[in-house]
């Protein structure tokens, strides 16, 4: 986490920090987020040696996100999720399938699925095997509803 905040510091961002092990980075700047998606994908690219790809979502769009998640937090039967997704897939993705309400939910957001899921059931729901399809792996990152609150 030192590296990348050493990275994005280089890259000449400002007030740089991470949180926790998540590779989420909090930072200033006053370039548009489409210039900086470009600029920090490029950097992280030539110093980490991977095709890098990221999202820049500005802190009063996350905290809007995070206001409006719409399940029971307080469920501690469940994990909390919100998954941020590109090119409009939110759109598509949320209508694909049916699910198993006892299992999970999941309700579209403006670029985002809100995503409550039965402990243990994270990587074996049906929702979050249709997560990893080539139509969507590319183009979303998962993040938990406390992460996000941590980030804000």
């Amino acid at each position: 986490m030192s590296d990348l905040k050493t990275c994005f510091e280089a890259a000449g961002l400002r007030n740089v920090s991470t949180v926790l092990q998540t590779g989420n980075v909090v930072f200033e700047s006053s370039i548009r987020p489409d210039s900086l998606k470009k600029l920090i994908e490029k950097k992280l690219t030539n110093q980490f040696h991977y095709s890098a790809k990221v999202q820049v979502i500005l802190a009063d769009d996350l905290a809007e996100i995070v206001r409006k998640y719409p399940f029971n937090e307080a469920d501690n039967n469940f994990q909390h999720y919100v998954i941020f997704l590109e090119n409009n897939l939110s759109d598509s993705l949320v209508p694909e399938m049916e699910l198993d309400t006892s299992v999970e939910e999941v309700k579209a957001g403006k670029e985002v699925v809100y995503w409550k899921v039965f402990k243990g059931m994270t990587l074996k729901s049906p929702f979050a095997k249709l997560l990893v399809k080539t139509k969507y792996k590319e183009f979303n990152t998962t993040r938990s509803i406390n992460t996000l609150k941590k980030l804000i």
